[in-house]
């Protein structure tokens, strides 16, 4: 008898957040973001090349997803525990990686006197995001 557990919520969803339909609902809202910004800016070529691609990424996750875990993965289906862990240790290297780019795109920037305030918005961003969860999840046990 199953607990739900194996399926992760026992929604019968197949464990995705939001009936596995985020992901891709969020793809197509950024690919209209990169439209309208283009657009705006008369860049027809840009516009659609945007939104190809995000609409592109998401015609992929959905088709291949029942084929090659990765691509369930990166659509939001974390159904079993297997693939939390997968998860929560692709978002812990990706933290790893980006932190120490942004630290240095930081210090080149300001050694070169132009756009040092973007990297250290982004770095102070990453680095309180990681403090603040990091106080929260020690106190949730």
């Amino acid at each position: 008898m199953s607990t739900g557990t194996e399926q992760g919520t026992g929604t019968g969803d197949g464990g995705r957040r939001g009936g596995g339909w985020a992901v891709p609902v969020t793809g197509v809202l950024i690919g209209c973001v990169y439209l309208a910004v283009f657009l705006a800016r008369h860049d027809v070529p840009m516009a659609l090349f945007g939104l190809g691609v995000m609409v592109a990424y998401v015609v992929a996750l959905r088709l291949f997803s029942g084929r090659w875990e990765t691509a369930a993965l990166l659509g939001g289906d974390t159904g079993d525990e297997r693939r939390r862990a997968i998860d929560e240790r692709a978002a812990a290297t990706t933290l790893r990686v980006l932190a120490p780019v942004l630290v240095v795109g930081f210090f080149v920037s300001a050694a070169r006197g132009t756009g040092a305030t973007t990297w250290a918005m982004l770095s102070a961003v990453v680095g309180g995001v990681y403090i603040v969860s990091t106080i929260v999840l020690t106190r949730r046990g």
